[in-house]
């Protein structure tokens, strides 16, 4: 039998041990992509977690942030409030003094 071009493969290179070996590989590829998947997976599911947890410290934060500001923002008010009246306060005080010193001039 001669060497023909529609000759069957396996009859003319023996494949089936370099074949196995592909598969083989490929097996173990296929493994170790998955290994790594699965790590991937748990330590993004691990960062979400803690995404949620500080997420959720952010927001007790700001609403902290947001009582305080409110407080220092009366706060200020009052402190505003009575300087002005003090303010007036020394404004009639400083009158009745000049009224005082010119009537003893």
């Amino acid at each position: 039998m001669s060497e023909g071009p529609t000759q069957d493969i396996s009859q003319k290179y023996d494949t089936k041990p370099t074949l196995e070996t592909v598969l083989l590989r490929l097996d173990e590829l296929r493994a170790v992509v998955e290994r790594r998947f699965d790590e991937a997976e748990r330590r993004f599911d691990e960062t979400d977690r803690r995404l949620d947890s500080l997420q959720a410290e952010v927001a007790g934060v700001r609403e902290e942030m947001r009582s305080g500001f409110r407080k220092v923002e009366r706060q200020v008010g009052i402190l505003s409030k009575e300087l002005l009246e003090l303010k007036a306060d020394h404004s009639g005080l400083e009158d009745r003094v000049e009224k005082l010193e010119e009537s003893r001039a």
